[in-house]
């Protein structure tokens, strides 16, 4: 559960994030046919070279694998991204990636063929258009592990992670796949950290990159007006003063709590099977689609607000850095002003971490106060993994608490907020109560996609435990 919060996190960040690299058009050399190289160019003449060649290119195909190597709270989560990309102009592309989980390879892929930007979940078997190829690039940086993070923004001149580099040197020279490059290093902007490229000596291009986890510190200040706009252009949100301020407080938000996870860790990509300049058709583009597949109209398509409530469910990331001393303030302040939810979520933070009896018994107690009074809560709270209960570890806490949210939908059985949040916390382990209460949430609010998403996110669920589903939506 906790892989499924951070993905969803990395996702969110990247619905933002994608301004700053995958969005507005790139400033610096204009694209043409590279000169011949020379030995003894300095490391940026060679990065600017690398630029222009991708934007000289009519089309782009290649094989990578993205290996993700992370530490979050001691404990390692490795995962390897097997990928075929195509890239042709004007704004064509097709990237398709194979991942495993829960013992089951799938397949997800972004695209665009001419008919609208597309993306596909092979985990819950579904796809849905997206407003934007910035989007959808996005995105699928977020679920394929970083496959569209290095390319695309290159070919297609956008921002990418060779747009704010500094400090650049050329180590040595060596091989990848029995062709020579450059191993160039340097300090990125984007990324608060250093990045290793290894660009071909003759091509020109990269074929292999490598950088740690960024120090997400900094990265919303780095911002520009242009992002934020092309950000909220690409949500489908009028770009105003109010939205512009929002965009970038929440920005904020979302780099200092990822900031507070503690992960460390690299990602490296390795490209190979590099084929330019051939001839294409549109149709080539597309993505075939498995049978079984069902569109979705919602996937991925945050609006502004949608993204503020879910930030809100993150302060409890916060609680994870806290001390015994601090969270002794905490508890103060909350016997001062049981109201006070964000030194509440801080606390959830700090126990969940805890797996003595007091530090359990405290967090229960905490959840149990949230649930009997701000059923209705409208921060998203209620997907976090440190307000989850286990019935089996629980026990009675967990009987108590699903007592109450009975309790809630017989007192407010017409409140959307409530039957969500009660949905959330029956989706692990009484799906079939679960599926009752997204029906309805359904019925009562039509045009509101969150249900969808919570629908889709549950035939996942089936699926991954190889259970039958019950009815349709």
């Amino acid at each position: 559960m906790l892989k499924k919060y951070l993905v969803v996190v990395m996702t969110m960040g990247w619905s933002v994030f994608s301004a700053g690299i995958c969005g507005a058009a790139e400033e610096g050399p204009k694209a043409a046919q590279p000169a011949e190289m020379s030995a003894d160019l300095p490391a940026e003449v060679i990065l600017d070279k690398v630029k222009v060649q991708y934007q000289s290119l009519k089309t782009y195909q290649a094989k990578g694998r993205v290996s993700f190597r992370m530490t979050f709270q001691g404990k390692s989560n490795d995962q390897e991204t097997d990928y075929t990309m195509a890239l042709g102009r004007p704004d064509f592309f097709k990237v398709v990636w194979t991942q495993e989980a829960a013992g089951q390879k799938h397949q997800g892929s972004a695209w665009n063929a001419g008919e609208g930007t597309f993306i596909y979940m092979g985990t819950g078997d579904i796809y849905a258009e997206l407003k934007s190829g910035e989007m959808a690039l996005g995105a699928a940086a977020g679920i394929s592990g970083g496959s569209t993070n290095m390319i695309p923004p290159l070919f297609f001149n956008k921002r990418s992670l060779l747009g704010n580099l500094s400090n650049s040197h050329i180590e040595r020279k060596e091989a990848v796949n029995g062709e020579e490059c450059y191993v160039v290093t340097a300090d990125s902007k984007s990324l608060q950290q250093k990045i290793t490229l290894w660009i071909s000596t003759k091509r020109l291009l990269i074929l292999r990159s490598e950088y740690p986890l960024g120090k997400m510190s900094g990265a919303a200040e780095n911002l520009t007006d242009q992002d934020i706009e092309e950000a909220l252009k690409s949500m489908g949100e009028d770009v105003t003063e109010a939205n512009k301020s929002r965009m970038k407080a929440l920005m904020a938000t979302q780099m200092k709590m990822a900031e507070g996870m503690n992960m460390e860790g690299k990602i490296t990509e390795e490209i190979s099977d590099i084929e330019t300049d051939i001839p294409f058709s549109a149709k080539g583009f597309a993505f075939a689609l498995p049978d079984t597949a069902q569109r979705r109209d919602s996937m991925f398509n945050f609006s502004l607000s949608e993204m503020e409530e879910m930030s809100t469910s993150m302060e409890a990331f916060g609680g994870t850095n806290v001390d015994d001393p601090q969270a002794q303030e905490l508890e103060k302040r909350v016997a001062a002003v049981p109201e006070d939810l964000k030194s509440r979520f801080k606390l959830l933070g700090y126990y969940f971490l805890r797996k003595d009896d007091d530090s359990r018994r405290r967090k229960q107690e905490h959840i149990l106060w949230i649930i009997e009074n701000h059923p209705g809560f409208e921060g998203g709270m209620m997907m976090s993994p440190y307000i989850m209960l286990h019935p089996a570890i629980d026990g009675e806490t967990y009987e108590t608490a699903r007592k109450l949210w009975l309790k809630n939908l017989q007192k407010f059985p017409d409140n959307p907020r409530v039957i969500m949040n009660a949905a959330k916390f029956f989706q692990l382990y009484e799906i079939d109560k679960c599926a009752e209460l997204l029906k309805k949430g359904k019925e009562l609010e039509p045009d509101n996609h969150a249900w969808d998403r919570e629908w889709e996110m549950l035939q996942s669920f089936r699926q991954m435990r190889s259970a039958p589903a019950s009815g349709s939506h």
